[in-house]
């Protein structure tokens, strides 16, 4: 064990302590890179995926409701609309003239940028590309606040992740062995929610990892507690009180690519996952679907022992299911601003 733990303070000691200098005002961010574009997110930093749960389900067998294999029902009643309106209200953007790689880029002509915080059913807005929103120490991040809400994230010791790039942006990259951000400001329970993310998945990593856990937070009876993350490279959200079904499957997530990933929740109980803002996969008839929103770990199940290796550049939660012309506003935004 002393061997182990010398063999990681002589790996993060080797570390580029640059964090500070990438965010000083007069720097320009592909010269403050603590990577070359292409190289291991994390030099330095072993990445490995997380404790496989029982039976590899992600609770572990601790709990929860069905089993995995229940059948993935049809689309929602709004699904295929929001998948058309969606892609409809995209196109019509796209033709707007915004710089790609603007960071806050939304729409030209005096038109405001996308801005999740003027939403009072926002819960939490983390955002990399925001570096007044991050404590760190050398290029570790000790925490990161949200932009809306009351949640703070933060990690301590050798829990914390590495503040870094990815497609040269910037991205808070959990390294899959011991990083975990936990959110110590009180939850909201909501029945309806959105859920986005801005990440990718670290090439090569374990086939079953974490992105978010409220499982160390007991929900209140009739709630849920969720887990979302990958297993064998499939996108997966488990939430054990669902019914007919708590899985949700989505495609394989490619490994190093950056995407936008949602999980949607309507006051019905219907779920379903978008990437990129386009419709991917849905259940139906659901039940018991509440949750504690900013609750719990990012990149983190300590109930099961799991770690994430993800790069997460943004993650934004609202307290009410997008609508489709929500989603393509959030959809367009983001993408243009993190090069989707």
């Amino acid at each position: 064990m002393l061997a182990l733990a010398d063999t990681r303070d002589t790996m993060r000691s080797m570390l580029p302590f640059r964090a500070s200098a990438l965010w000083a005002a007069s720097c320009v961010l592909l010269a403050c890179a603590l990577e070359e574009d292409g190289a291991a997110p994390g030099a330095g930093k072993t990445v490995q995926g997380g404790t496989a749960g029982v039976s590899g389900a992600p609770f572990g067998g601790s709990g929860g409701g069905g089993g995995w294999a229940g059948s993935l029902g049809g689309a929602p009643s709004d699904a295929a609309g929001d998948q058309d309106a969606a892609g409809d209200a995209d196109d019509a953007m796209d033709a707007i003239d915004a710089p790609a790689d603007s960071p806050e880029a939304d729409a030209t002509d005096g038109a405001p940028a996308w801005n999740p915080a003027t939403s009072p059913d926002c819960v939490v807005w983390l955002d990399a590309a925001d570096p007044s929103t991050l404590k760190s120490a050398g290029p570790y991040v000790d925490s990161w606040a949200s932009k809306c809400g009351a949640a703070l994230a933060t990690a301590s010791g050798t829990k914390r992740p590495l503040l870094t790039l990815n497609n040269g942006r910037p991205a808070v990259h959990c390294d899959g062995l011991d990083d975990a951000l936990v959110f110590g400001q009180s939850a909201k329970l909501a029945d309806q929610y959105s859920i986005l993310f801005v990440v990718y998945k670290h090439p090569g990593a374990a086939t079953q990892q974490v992105l978010l856990s409220n499982r160390s937070v007991l929900p209140p009876v009739g709630a849920t507690s969720t887990w979302w993350g990958t297993l064998g490279g499939t996108l997966l959200v488990y939430q054990g009180t669902a019914t007919p079904t708590p899985v949700l499957q989505g495609a394989p997530m490619p490994d190093g690519n950056p995407m936008l990933l949602e999980l949607a929740v309507s006051t019905m109980g219907d779920r379903a996952l978008y990437r990129n803002g386009v419709f991917e996969q849905s259940l139906t008839g659901s039940s018991g679907l509440a949750t504690l929103l900013g609750a719990g770990h990012l990149c983190h199940d300590p109930l099961n022992v799991e770690h994430g290796a993800f790069g997460v550049s943004e993650f934004v939660v609202f307290s009410h299911r997008l609508t489709a012309l929500e989603r393509a506003e959030a959809t367009n935004a983001l993408k243009k601003k993190w090069a989707l």
